[in-house]
């Protein structure tokens, strides 16, 4: 989604119960294991990244920094 603000990213992500900061990814980055999603902001365009690759959280978290970082180098 473009045009999106730092407040908004905020409010978006608010849902996200146990969220897990992610460094490194675009301005804001927050992780979701419940959700499997990754959500980050990047030059005010919102990202959501859903991966359901293996059973276990660290994997699927990840393969999402992964396609994240893949997006990210397009961009």
């Amino acid at each position: 989604m473009k045009d999106t603000s730092d407040k908004e990213f905020k409010s978006i992500v608010k849902v996200y119960k146990n969220a897990q900061t992610i460094n490194n990814i675009g301005e804001m980055a927050m992780w979701d294991k419940k959700m499997l999603q990754l959500s980050f902001l990047f030059k005010n365009h919102l990202f959501h990244i859903h991966v359901k690759a293996s059973n276990d959280e660290e994997i699927n978290k990840e393969k999402a920094i992964e396609v994240s970082k893949l997006i990210l180098g397009k961009f």
